[in-house]
């Protein structure tokens, strides 16, 4: 259990950074 719990926690941490990434992105072009 403790895998599958690190897996979702992996996968749900690597949405929230990929969300940023994007956010940024989208900021910096509207920056520049």
């Amino acid at each position: 259990m403790n895998e599958q719990v690190g897996e979702r926690g992996t996968g749900y941490r690597e949405g929230i950074v990929g969300t940023f990434l994007v956010a940024l992105m989208l900021f910096t072009f509207v920056f520049l």
